[in-house]
């Protein structure tokens, strides 16, 4: 078997970005990658990691022809862009995974590939670690209030849909980093009721679709 990546055991040690400001002399990339590096004299790269269920599985890069072209903003930037992209490379798994759980109504290819790129739209910063953390607490506490085993992993499936009516959120209120006005707020509530008619177009996904409509609610 080829040696792993020099990169991949770092991100394996430690698993954040990393700032390569001599790409053509750094011996975390391998010699091919250097070479073409510096042919399109590109004098900086950021690598951030794709992880998923505490997996290394790949990473993210971007080049600067700029030496010393990337700082900690620029590192969390792609960071966030890194976790997305394994978030939505691993949506369809799990709606795959989904639909499989259920011996009902299967749903069609040409449905998952339309509700994966819904997904990648919807901006919302959420990464894999978030979704499967969700899945497992779904889980748990399905078994704790006495599900069966099988009716708990079908309920942890659905729940990685909770937040698919963010779609139609505006990125400026997603995004916000201050208090949401009361006129974002409303919009922001309706998601749910976006989720949920969205996901009750698709057969299969019956269950997912309860969860989404229903995942703010306080029962009391």
């Amino acid at each position: 078997n080829p040696e792993p990546h020099p990169i991949r055991l770092l991100f394996e040690r430690t698993p954040r970005p990393a700032i390569l400001n001599d790409p053509w002399n750094n011996e975390l990339l391998l010699k091919p990658q250097r070479d073409i590096l510096r042919m399109a004299k590109l004098r900086s790269v950021l690598v951030a990691p794709m992880i998923w269920r505490d997996q290394v599985i790949g990473s993210l890069g971007v080049a600067s022809g700029q030496e010393a072209a990337f700082g900690a903003d620029d590192a969390q930037f792609v960071g966030a862009v890194a976790t997305q992209v394994t978030a939505i490379m691993h949506m369809e798994t799990l709606v795959n995974e989904l639909q499989a759980s259920t011996s009902r109504l299967s749903q069609a290819h040409e449905e998952t590939v339309l509700l994966l790129a819904a997904a990648a739209d919807a901006h919302d910063r959420t990464t894999g670690l978030h979704l499967q953390g969700v899945r497992d607490l779904t889980e748990a506490l399905a078994r704790e209030l006495g599900y069966a085993d099988a009716d708990a992993t079908a309920l942890g499936l659905a729940s990685v849909l909770h937040d698919i009516g963010k779609i139609r959120v505006p990125d400026t209120i997603l995004a916000s980093p201050a208090k949401l006005e009361a006129s974002q707020w409303k919009v922001m509530k309706q998601h749910t009721i976006w989720g949920s008619s969205f996901l009750s177009g698709h057969q299969g996904l019956e269950l997912a679709a309860a969860v989404a409509l229903h995942h703010h609610e306080h029962w009391d």
